[in-house]
């Protein structure tokens, strides 16, 4: 029920309503998720259901950590996660509801509802369930998926990166992730996203490196706020989330630095980003487009923490209606 803690919750919710499937193995390496989510959509539309894939084929290995993906097809599962209270699955119905719950946390004086995130003790939080240091954390350990033939690589598609600036304030945004090799992965900052903007103060302090965390599969709301921009630049992204919850996100602090992190999240990636950029992409984007080959950041791996048996969490960009929690519902460009 809502509000769902964790992802878990969420995909719980959608297997009681019939809007989730479950499939024994995928070959990932000649693009069966790929091509499961382009003809579900094809066949089903809006209603195409979730999946969890049990085992997944990745350059020739088979994975026996679950991938779940579509998980926020349709207007009526966005209606779910804002906690509209009748749900049926008639689509505009479903849109129009989403929209005017949430309208209804605008305050008076234009700003978002917040309730401030509550910060638990990592014994209480799953995310630490599994600490990985230095060479142990090898991002290459788990079934991140390449796409489509024409990507450059493996990226982690629905990783949310959590940033602290002294001087512009806190971020929570969604980037594109390669995977470069077990200890460094991608940060590709558009220069009009927050995360850019951090880049660039702390480059202007003469900073040498950012430290950063990037958390996957966390609840639905929280994912939300990550993947658009309701919250302007600084303000507290978890803090909006409580506010659209009803009740404060949990938070935990990282091993390596002081940020703060989902602590129901599957995985929590922790490490530091270097001033200097290096060759990334191409990828296919959300519009169907490729993505061009692009110069970014990269993150040096220091950390992974998940749960115990953690679920990785997959977002198939281009065959996707944009009605998630991205810019097409409310006109909203992602942070």
């Amino acid at each position: 029920m809502f509000p769902y803690d964790s992802m878990r919750d969420y995909v719980a919710e959608l297997e009681k309503r019939n809007r989730f499937i479950r499939i024994k193995e995928i070959d990932q390496d000649i693009y069966e998720s790929t091509a499961l989510i382009y003809k579900m959509l094809e066949r089903l539309g809006d209603k195409a259901p979730g999946f969890m894939a049990e085992k997944t084929k990745i350059n020739g290995k088979w994975f026996d950590t679950p991938v779940v993906g579509n998980i926020y097809n349709g207007y009526d599962t966005v209606a779910l996660c804002f906690g509209v209270k009748d749900v049926t699955d008639v689509s505009i119905d479903m849109y129009h509801a989403a929209v005017e719950r949430i309208k209804g946390f605008l305050q008076p004086d234009g700003r978002w509802k917040e309730i401030a995130p509550l910060v638990v003790k990592r014994e209480s939080a799953p995310c630490k369930e599994v600490v990985l240091m230095g060479k142990e954390a090898d991002v290459l350990k788990f079934p991140w998926i390449k796409n489509s033939p024409l990507d450059a690589a493996q990226y982690i598609s629905a990783g949310s990166f959590v940033m602290n600036d002294p001087e512009i304030g806190k971020n929570l945004g969604t980037y594109r992730i390669h995977i470069k090799g077990p200890q460094k992965i991608g940060a590709y900052f558009t220069n009009q996203s927050h995360g850019y903007a951090m880049m660039m103060k702390a480059a202007d302090r003469g900073e040498e490196t950012v430290p950063v965390a990037i958390a996957v599969g966390i609840d639905p709301i929280s994912w939300m706020m990550s993947s658009t921009r309701l919250a302007d630049m600084g303000v507290d992204e978890f803090a909006v989330a409580g506010g659209f919850r009803g009740k404060p996100v949990e938070l935990v602090k990282c091993e390596t630095n002081d940020l703060l992190v989902p602590a129901q999240a599957e995985f929590i990636i922790e490490g530091e980003i270097p001033m200097e950029v290096e060759q990334e992409g191409p990828y296919g984007e959300m519009f169907g487009y490729l993505g061009r080959e692009t110069q970014t950041f990269y993150v040096n791996v220091k950390a992974i923490t998940h749960r115990r048996n953690p679920w990785v969490s997959i977002f198939i960009a281009g065959p996707v209606p944009v009605i998630l929690p991205c810019p097409g519902m409310w006109g909203i460009s992602c942070a």
